[in-house]
């Protein structure tokens, strides 16, 4: 993806298509693009803790033993992220089922059924 349309995403204003969307979709629009910027926040911490670990005088020993606890860190981190993503796409998920579920079962009590006796 270009970076001038990943810009207009993270910065687009999704309450102005509240007549095309609902309240929930919109919602979970944020959701995404606060989870975006919140990762593209974190790829440029670690971009400048890359720096600063490769920028150390003390030799190279302590900055790569620096760069193995960052990435055990950052390992742990990966875990817990895609936990979350899971526990959020499963949410999403259950409230379109829900949604869908609900649907159906208001067409049903809005469809008329013509008794047996008037055939």
């Amino acid at each position: 993806m270009s970076n001038n349309v990943s810009q207009e995403l993270l910065s687009m204003d999704y309450d102005t298509y509240s007549s095309e969307l609902s309240p929930l979709e919109i919602d979970t629009l944020k959701q995404y693009q606060n989870l975006a910027l919140n990762l593209l926040q974190l790829k440029n911490d670690i971009v400048t803790l890359n720096k600063e670990v490769d920028s150390t005088s003390d030799g190279l020993s302590r900055g790569a033993l620096t760069k193995d606890s960052l990435l055990e860190e950052l390992r742990e981190l990966e875990t817990k992220i895609s936990v979350i993503s899971t526990l959020f796409k499963s949410s999403v998920y259950q409230v379109v089922v829900n949604n869908s579920g609900d649907l159906a079962q208001n067409n049903e009590l809005t469809t008329t059924s013509i008794p047996d006796d008037t055939i």
